[in-house]
């Protein structure tokens, strides 16, 4: 269960136990949230496309309701998917395909239903990575599929390109979001939560340790760090970028809980037989 904008909303798998869906308490009790359709796409040019834009194929057309660029530029390069609603006239297919506003883009193929696998352990943060007050979304994970945006109505599933695409935590620090698998911990461009290229400062860090969670610590505007915790160790990560982040161990390896708590604005890693309390400090201060 979630809070976001004043709503607690659920992740639940359904009685057979073969997807889980997502419901929306209300005054009338629980309303199930539908899943749309996302679609495929590369070469985007003309221009960029707008959320609620219309997608059109020939006699095929469906309402774009979250564009996801995953990477490339919208001059002819562009590439990712777009959440779509249910399209009228047929199904789409690979070609050519417009928007509105003169977009051109090439489709790979059909349509896909957007589901979610059931049997995962979900984590969520609410963040903000631009300077509107109308989107501030939910970014979660699960351990079973993929990550995901949220903005009250529709989900948007996030392509990280990973071959098993399927994280256990989600941070957003120094205007990243951060997603972990196993002892892989990685990031999206800066500023831009939905795309995953290395071109636009996406990147990668080895933990060489499965990891636990993930905790920004607080800082003023130039200081701030992240806590990652593992199996066997805790890193912090300084810095702002990947042009200069540096990794480092303040403690040494050993057993650490999957959720560690968070107590006065700093956190606490468990340890046996000890808690162990990380401060958020310079790296030369170590």
């Amino acid at each position: 269960m979630w809070l976001y904008r004043d709503v607690v909303y659920a992740f639940r798998d359904n009685a057979d136990g073969t997807a889980c869906n997502l419901w929306k308490k209300s005054a009338s009790g629980w309303v199930q949230v539908p899943f749309l359709y996302e679609v495929t796409f590369s070469a985007g040019g003309g221009a960029t496309p707008a959320d609620g834009a219309t997608l059109t194929q020939g006699g095929v057309t469906a309402t774009i309701r979250r564009v996801v660029r995953r990477t490339g530029a919208w001059g002819g390069t562009a590439a990712g998917t777009f959440v779509i609603s249910a399209p009228s006239g047929g199904n789409f297919a690979a070609g050519a395909a417009t928007a509105t506003g003169g977009v051109t883009i090439t489709l790979a193929g059909i349509q896909t239903a957007i589901t979610r696998p059931p049997g995962g352990r979900y984590e969520f943060v609410n963040h903000n990575f631009t300077g509107s007050t109308d989107t501030l979304r939910v970014y979660g994970c699960d351990g079973v599929g993929t990550a995901f945006e949220f903005d009250g109505t529709y989900i948007a599933p996030i392509h990280t390109g990973m071959a098993t695409d399927t994280p256990s935590h989600v941070a957003a620090h120094k205007g990243h979001l951060f997603l972990s698998f196993r002892g892989s911990l990685q990031h999206s461009s800066i500023g831009f939560p939905l795309e995953w290229s290395p071109v636009t400062g996406a990147n990668e860090l080895g933990i060489g340790d499965d990891i636990t969670d993930l905790l920004p610590q607080p800082g003023d505007a130039g200081g701030g760090a992240m806590s990652i915790f593992s199996v066997n160790s805790t890193h912090v990560l300084y810095g702002s970028s990947a042009a200069d982040w540096q990794l480092a161990l303040p403690i040494p390896p050993s057993s650490s809980d999957r959720l560690s708590p968070c107590l006065n604005g700093e956190s606490n890693r468990l340890q046996q037989p000890r808690i162990s309390a990380i401060f958020s400090m310079p790296p030369s201060a170590e």
